[in-house]
């Protein structure tokens, strides 16, 4: 952390001590996660937990600028009726903090009356493109019971031109039908995705109240699926019941991605995460060497990002971070998304094992420092003989030596010729300190191996065998060779 003031929010609970802002000394003897919602100085020391500095004058009643207080933070819920510990309560702060909704008035938010056709005609487009917009006026009523004197006449004409719903049949809207289950799925999913999206067939049904023959089975299982809903209990969906507004707001906080406040703290918000944490959630990046932004917002972050590789391309990868304080690394993880691929460290190149989609997991130092971090992935790099022994640089027998370099740590450069059953050879490389491998004719069975400048082996039988030039395992060495192979006398 960088010493910095901010509203963070982690935990309800009671606070002691000396709440002036004068200094990192004189901060109350707390852990940072007994406090909550309080304006505050943070300040890093470099180990244990940050200090604090606490400044109530943003609570009201609360203690100022003594010595020696103790009390306890309380803050109440954004609604009046909607209790601190409703688990609806997140996601209608949600909806708050994005502008979507202020309530139904009077300090209410109403979370159990029925979301109307109409009223959902706004939430949706406010939750796609923001608070501030504003559909174009109604001029020509598009549907026959929705007059262009209606308060949602413009919202409703705007979902029907983008394609979100053609009505409720016979050139009617409905608009103060309530919103089923069911309809919302398809609500949620083309206002999310745009009218050209269909989700997968129903193969298989996931709720027992919607089989595959109703057609709002597809909707609802790609609901499912993205882990927007997990029904309504007892392996059900209830596709027919009409939506609650707080249903609706986690049903539009989970669709559109919205930062979701902390249980108990719902006037802070926790950031939104720029990439995903696992395989699953990786964001695909292209290996063109365009830097990629990312940014760490908590302490346990870790951003997955995922590139394609064909087997023996080699790959380079780097990280940056924004200071001397914040110093990512980079573990890449095989296309299982699990084995290790590749060290832990800032910079390095990958030569992939096998075909397909590798992940890079950028996690914070070992300090545990968040901040803003700079990925750079670039390849194929160019390489002056192959990593793998279906890529091998053909050799003759007694022919001139072949220039050659171990360009990084993880090169690998494999070379074949043609060998005679019982006949002594000799590979000279003319260099110290690289290594040198033989392979039988499958390319994997070792037969020799030095770390000088030559090795000598007898050839097993008549065939091609393989030799792989490498750096020294402990050392990762580099360097330029020259390699060549005779019969030895």
């Amino acid at each position: 952390l960088q010493s910095s003031s901010e509203d963070i929010c982690l935990s309800y609970g009671d606070f002691s001590g000396d709440s002036q802002q004068a200094s990192a000394g004189n901060a109350p003897a707390i852990s940072g996660r007994e406090v909550c919602s309080l304006r505050r100085e943070y300040f890093f020391e470099g180990f244990g937990e940050p200090s604090y500095n606490l400044d109530f004058l943003r609570n009201t009643p609360a203690p100022r600028n003594g010595t020696h207080e103790s009390g306890a933070v309380v803050v109440p819920p954004r609604f009046n009726d909607v209790a601190a510990d409703s688990p609806f309560l997140p996601f209608v702060e949600a909806l708050f903090n994005a502008g979507i909704t202020g309530g139904c008035g009077n300090g209410a938010f109403c979370p159990f009356p029925s979301v109307t056709r109409d009223q959902m005609a706004a939430f949706l487009l406010l939750a796609v493109e923001g608070p501030g917009f504003q559909p174009p006026a109604c001029t020509t009523p598009v549907f026959n019971d929705v007059p262009c004197s209606h308060p949602f006449a413009r919202w409703i004409n705007e979902i029907a031109a983008r394609g979100i719903t053609s009505g409720c049949g016979n050139g009617d809207y409905c608009p103060s039908s309530p919103v089923t289950r069911e309809q919302m799925a398809v609500f949620l999913l083309l206002a999310r995705e745009g009218t050209g999206f269909n989700p997968p067939a129903c193969t298989s049904p996931v709720f027992l109240d919607v089989p595959c023959d109703s057609p709002f089975a597809p909707w609802i299982d790609e609901l499912a699926a993205r882990g927007v809903t997990g029904g309504c209990g007892s392996g059900n969906f209830c596709p027919g019941d009409p939506v609650t507004r707080q249903q609706m707001a986690v049903f539009l906080s989970t669709t559109f991605g919205l930062p979701v406040p902390v249980q108990g703290c719902p006037n802070v918000v926790f950031p939104p995460d720029d990439h995903g944490d696992t395989p699953a959630e990786a964001t695909p990046i292209a290996k063109d060497g365009t830097p990629i932004n990312g940014l760490h917002e908590v302490a346990d972050d870790v951003d997955v990002f995922s590139f394609s590789a064909t087997e023996g391309e080699a790959i380079r990868y780097s990280i940056q971070g924004s200071g001397s304080n914040n110093v990512p690394v980079i573990v890449l993880r095989a296309p299982d998304g699990v084995t290790f691929a590749g060290s832990v460290s800032t910079a390095d190149i990958l030569v992939a094992s096998t075909t397909g989609t590798y992940f890079a997991e950028v996690k914070q130092d070992f300090n545990g420092h968040d901040g803003p971090y700079t990925l750079t992935v670039t390849g194929p790099i160019t390489d002056d003989h192959g990593n793998l022994p279906t890529q091998a640089t053909a050799l003759m027998v007694e022919a001139p030596a072949v220039s050659g370099e171990i360009d990084f740590r993880n090169d690998r450069d494999y070379f074949s010729f043609p060998a005679i059953e019982g006949t002594p050879y000799v590979v000279d490389i003319g260099a110290n300190n690289l290594r040198i491998l033989a392979f039988d004719t499958d390319g994997t069975t070792q037969i020799a191996v030095s770390a000088s400048s030559q090795l000598q082996f007898t050839a097993p039988r008549t065939g091609t065998l393989f030799i792989r030039i490498e750096g020294l395992i402990m050392f990762g060495t580099t360097g330029p060779y020259q390699i060549s192979v005779a019969q030895q006398l």
